[in-house]
């Protein structure tokens, strides 16, 4: 009876860690777009003017291998144009109206 309990408990434990990471990049922007839209309608609600901080792991590239001792050796950069993507779908989701796709402008280099 001990080791049947002892399984069940490490079973929804792995389950309750399981929900907290998101499974992939897709489901890590499809929450952060839901998150966000809550947490715009709740600032609305409330009537205060709202502020975010998104902080979101960004995939690494396609062609990084396991050796790679710095999978991002062009820094930010490198990042841009992944992250540009993803800021991209999140944005357009977050957004009521959009009057066009989302734009994009480096402000320093």
């Amino acid at each position: 009876m001990h080791y049947l309990c002892s399984l069940f408990l490490h079973v929804v434990s792995l389950s309750v860690v399981a929900a907290l990471i998101p499974a992939s990049p897709l489901e890590q922007t499809r929450r952060a777009t839901r998150s966000l839209s809550d947490a715009i309608k709740d600032a609305k609600e409330n009537n205060i003017t709202p502020r975010f901080y998104v902080d979101y792991l960004i995939p690494l590239p396609p062609e990084t291998k396991e050796e790679d001792i710095d999978p991002w050796p062009g820094g930010l950069a490198q990042m841009y144009p992944y992250a540009k993507d993803i800021l991209s779908t999140i944005l357009e989701g977050v957004v009521d109206e959009p009057a066009g796709p989302c734009s994009s402008q480096v402000l320093s280099e």
